[in-house]
């Protein structure tokens, strides 16, 4: 898609420049979530929602925050460290 590579095609979207795909910042949020409540270890990560409610540009730094719930879940959002724009919010993961 070329919303993620060209500037121009990005600005007729109406970006400034052109964004991350939601897959990377998923994956990156994603990790993050293995990294800090499943020891990474994928085969602990049962389920895992987000909605995705914003962009990021690259070369932004994506500050993932995690609270426990109940019953082995988790809730997560993640913003621009930059801009503090939130970019996957009212996700949770199911940890087990």
């Amino acid at each position: 898609n070329p919303l993620h590579i060209d500037p121009e095609f990005a600005k007729m979207g109406g970006f400034d420049k052109p964004i991350i795909h939601g897959l990377c910042t998923f994956g990156h949020v994603g990790r993050a979530v293995l990294q800090a409540v499943c020891d990474g270890d994928p085969s602990k990560l049962k389920a895992f929602e987000v909605r995705f409610s914003g962009v990021a540009y690259p070369g932004e730094t994506i500050v993932t925050q995690i609270w426990n719930d109940a019953d082995g879940k988790v809730l997560i959002q993640a913003t621009t460290a930059e801009r503090g724009e939130p970019v996957i919010s009212n996700a949770s993961a199911t940890i087990g």
